[in-house]
């Protein structure tokens, strides 16, 4: 109806992770999240093509960006792993 596209409604759901409104595992499986989540971490920038680069086609453009936004909201928050 809208005619959003597939980049626009990712963004969304990763506004909604960074506020902690959206359970980042109903978009990335747990373990997935818990190896992005050291790779986000030992990034100089949280950029995504170096991360995505480095790792490959075992992980999706769409998972790390979720990731990203999942770390942020965890700083924010004060949690640490």
């Amino acid at each position: 109806m809208r005619e959003l596209t597939v980049g626009t409604i990712e963004a969304h759901l990763n506004l909604f992770i960074k506020k902690g409104e959206l359970d980042i595992n109903e978009l990335v499986s747990k373990e997935k999240v818990g190896f992005l989540l050291k790779e986000v971490q030992a990034s100089e920038n949280f950029a995504v093509a170096p991360i995505k680069e480095k790792l490959g086609d075992t992980y999706s453009y769409r998972e790390i960006k979720a990731v990203i936004s999942y770390w942020q909201w965890m700083k924010d928050a004060g949690i640490e792993i």
